[in-house]
């Protein structure tokens, strides 16, 4: 098993994203970014179906501050790169 997995869970009817990553530490950690990216950090060694278990419980929380953080994040036009300007 790599260090660096993406997978996804399902909660409701919606697909969340997240990436698990094996790390020295005793217990399992869930971080919501504002860039909406869910990053789930584990003791190596964990099984998989304790890991998709905890995240179940967690379902709620981790959507909430994903629905928060869409949100509250500012709709930033693409930026235009115009000669001259600085």
């Amino acid at each position: 098993m790599s260090d660096v997995e993406t997978r996804q869970l399902r909660y409701g009817t919606r697909n969340i994203p997240y990436t698990l990553r094996f790390e020295p530490r005793k217990t399992l950690g869930v971080t919501v970014h504002p860039d909406l990216s869910v990053v789930v950090q584990a003791p190596p060694g964990t099984p998989q179906p304790d890991i998709e278990n905890i995240l179940q419980r967690r379902a709620r929380w981790i959507a909430k501050r994903l629905d928060d953080y869409a949100r509250y994040s500012p709709d930033l036009p693409p930026r235009e790169y115009v000669s001259g300007e600085t």
